[in-house]
This record gives structure tokens, sequence and C-alpha cells, in this order.
């Protein structure tokens, strides 16, 4: 069942599909998940801002570097630091992508 977020909303659990980032790391990913999900975006793609929005935030607190990509169908595969990957969701039927290379 759906946590209540502030306001009110839904907070859909994550889900993590696959993962090679610390604990502390993957939390960070997905609160950095839902603030890019909480953001009013009037204009431009919603996923790009969202990707750039979550790489921004790694690239401030995790060394520069990142990489994330967002959305409803996509193919990957990528090379990786260790400890630098995810695939997860935070919002059904979107996903997300999050690396350093």
């Amino acid at each position: 069942m759906a946590e209540k977020g502030k306001g009110g909303d839904k907070v859909h659990p994550a889900q993590i599909f696959a993962e090679d980032m610390t604990d502390e790391w993957s939390r960070d990913a997905v609160k950095f998940a839902r603030e890019s999900f909480a953001l009013t975006i009037a204009a431009g793609d919603v996923h790009a801002t969202i990707a750039d929005f979550i790489r921004k935030k790694f690239d401030r607190d995790h060394d520069r570097g990142w990489n994330c990509i967002v959305g409803r169908s996509f193919g990957a595969f990528v090379t990786h630091e260790i400890k630098t990957y995810m695939y997860f969701t935070v919002q059904p039927g979107t996903y997300i992508l999050l690396w350093r290379s």
C-alpha cells in the first residue's frame, strides 16, 4: 500500500531492479528522484528535466561524472564505476537509470 506524502499525495514504494551502490547513496537516489517528481515542470521534456535534476544532485553530493536516464521505455547497456549504478522507479511506469562512468 502506498504511503501518504506531504499534502496527502500517495507515495509509491521505490522498486529497485538492479543496484551496485552503497545503501546511503541508494537512499539519496530515491530521495532525489522523489524530489524531482514533485517539481512543477511547465515546459520542455519532463523526463529530461527529471534526469537533469537527479544528475545535478548527484554531481553536487557525490562528485562529478553522473549520468541519468528517465523514461517509460528504453534500453541501455552502460559501463559504470564500481558502486555507482542503480536502476529503479519511484513512480509506477517511469524508470530511472543512474550511473557514473
